[in-house]
This record gives structure tokens, sequence and C-alpha cells, in this order.
């Protein structure tokens, strides 16, 4: 199957790329984010990876679960494997 012709893709390719993308978006998902705490992360760097992580936190769903890393020298997990919607109450 050709992917492109004369510049043009072919349907059926956009319908498969599309097909898998639904499947990913809407499968359950683990996800392990790190987040380096080392002397460079200060300041406005620290407070945009906060942010950073609490956004992708928010886009989780109640079959998902996600872990957190903390790596300066050593790393240090915060959670394990947290289902942010199913333990809401801790």
């Amino acid at each position: 199957m050709r992917l492109v012709n004369r510049g043009v893709v072919d349907d059926d390719v956009i319908d498969d790329v599309m097909y898998r993308y639904i499947q990913a978006a809407a499968s359950p998902k683990d996800i392990v984010i790190l987040v380096d705490t080392s002397g460079s992360m200060k300041g406005l760097r620290i407070e945009i990876a906060k942010a950073t992580v609490a956004k992708i936190v928010d886009t989780l769903s109640d079959d998902d679960f996600f872990n957190i890393v903390k790596v300066q020298q050593r790393s240090r997990c915060f959670t394990h494997l947290y289902s942010p919607k199913k333990n809401d109450s801790t």
C-alpha cells in the first residue's frame, strides 16, 4: 500500500491513523512522570514543572494510573500507581 501518492495521503491511511489515535486516547494508560528537582530547577522552572504535572494529571481518566518520580541525585516515588479519579479521597 502506498502511503502518499503525488503528495496526497491515501484515505485508508488517514482512517487507520485516526482509528489508532482514538484507540490510544480511549485506552487505559499507565504513566510515569519524572520531575527534575535538582538545583537547576528553582523558581520559575519548578513552578512550570509543577503546573505541567498538574495539567497532565487533570487529563487522566478513572481507568488511568500514574506515578510521579522525583529525580535529583537519587529518585523517589511520590505514589504507587495511583488512579486520580478512584483515589480522590486520599
